[in-house]
């Protein structure tokens, strides 16, 4: 800072080894030639975070190369100064693909062991560039990786962005274990229903779940099985479970149409969901006596073929009726939160129930009677009577 204030040498080293903490490998190693007192300071610092440039353009051959030496010459170095607990890589997806064993031999090498956080991130070259392409389908899974891989003795934080779990490259269930693996987000991910449910096994301590912009597969056999049998949507359904999960986080996920995804997550206490309606849902009663804060984004639901007729009036009024009737049956799942945020992308007449119906889709007992905070975010008709607003209101009263 300028004159009278405080620069950065002023710090105590304790402070500036947590801002090492997070500094790429390359930059904080630089720091030990400002003085002799840096010399130290991030090879004790506790963290390798290995950042490869997003395209290969923008580095010489002999630089392409000397990459792939850098995750083990850094792990040894922070090592020689006390246990590495952070490990992440973040790159181009090109030198993941191209140097496959650089990433494998830095997580079996001594010092990474008893890592407690662990991150991967697949940059697209559009996104380093300011680009706005990251989120399309095909931009996912891009770096297929082995869990059979990845330190797990002390692993506590497992973060994979734009990864593909393997179904061929999972290790037997006696040799998958995550004992003290606590949080796992993954974004842009590709991962198999089965594979997923088989880590969440392995980690008996996982509370914290957070799943983004990933595409939720199941074996391909169930998908010929469907395609052979033309399945209506939301015939199938595949279960979740999550037995330590506390806070669950789905948004903007995709699966195929015709399963429905069932939560099995008694301890369930914050829940942040954005989708379509139809597709989720909670099994038992437990769930709904734990959570506390639920806030649900629901999408426009796509009228095609598949829904009923032909794509017109017809279809759009089975639409609108299904999607009434599994609005009202999964908000009162939450009966017992206390926060609740509802957005909706459509008009909140669609989930307007008429009053004679309203004995049959709504069930008295299981009305919000914990609610202290309710917001509510929906476009709606100006001139309409205000049913569905007036019942989502009568959840606070």
């Amino acid at each position: 800072m300028s004159r009278g204030g405080t620069v950065i040498s002023d710090l105590p080293d304790d402070l500036l080894r947590r801002i090492l903490f997070f500094a790429p490998a390359k930059e904080g190693a630089s720091t030990a030639v400002l003085s002799r007192r840096w010399r130290r300071l991030w090879l004790s610092s506790g963290a390798v975070n290995i950042h490869w440039p997003a395209d290969k353009r923008l580095c010489t051959s002999k630089q392409w190369r000397s990459l792939f030496d850098v995750p083990e010459a850094a792990l040894a170095a922070v090592h020689a100064h006390g246990p590495v607990r952070r490990l992440t890589f973040h790159g181009g997806v090109e030198l993941y693909r191209s140097e496959p064993y650089t990433i494998v031999a830095a997580l079996s090498h001594p010092a990474a062991r008893h890592v407690e956080e662990l991150r991967f991130t697949v940059v697209q070259d559009d996104e380093a560039a300011g680009g706005k392409h990251g989120n399309k389908p095909w931009r996912r899974g891009k770096y297929t990786l082995h869990l059979g891989d990845l330190p797990s003795e002390d692993l506590g934080t497992l973060h994979l962005a734009r990864c593909s779990i393997s179904s061929n490259l999972m290790p037997p269930p006696a040799e998958l274990a995550f004992p003290w693996l606590a949080v796992l987000r993954m974004e842009a991910c590709t991962v198999f229903m089965e594979q997923l449910n088989r880590v969440i096994d392995a980690a008996p301590r996982l509370a914290t779940l957070h799943i983004e912009r990933t595409w939720l597969m199941l074996f391909g056999v169930v998908e010929e099985v469907v395609r052979a049998n033309k399945q209506a949507p939301w015939s199938w359904s595949s279960r979740l479970r999550g037995p330590a999960v506390t806070a669950l986080v789905l948004v903007d996920c995709e699966w195929p149409n015709y399963v429905r995804m069932d939560l099995d997550m008694p301890r369930l206490r914050y829940f942040r969901y954005k989708g379509h309606v139809p597709q989720l849902s909670l099994l038992g009663s437990s769930p709904a006596v734990n959570i506390a804060q639920v806030d649900v984004h629901f999408m426009e639901e796509e009228v095609n073929n598949t829904a009923g007729g032909g794509g017109g009036g017809d279809a759009m009024t089975t639409t609108r009726d299904r999607m009434r009737s599994f609005f009202w049956k999964f908000i009162q799942c939450f009966y017992n939160a206390s926060i609740l945020k509802v957005r909706l992308d459509y008009l909140i007449e669609h989930v307007a129930v008429a009053k004679e119906d309203q004995d049959e889709i709504i069930c008295p007992n299981k009305f919000f009677s914990n609610l202290d905070r309710l917001e509510i975010e929906a476009p709606h008709i100006a001139s309409s009577d205000g049913t569905a607003l007036a019942l989502l209101l009568s959840c606070g009263s």
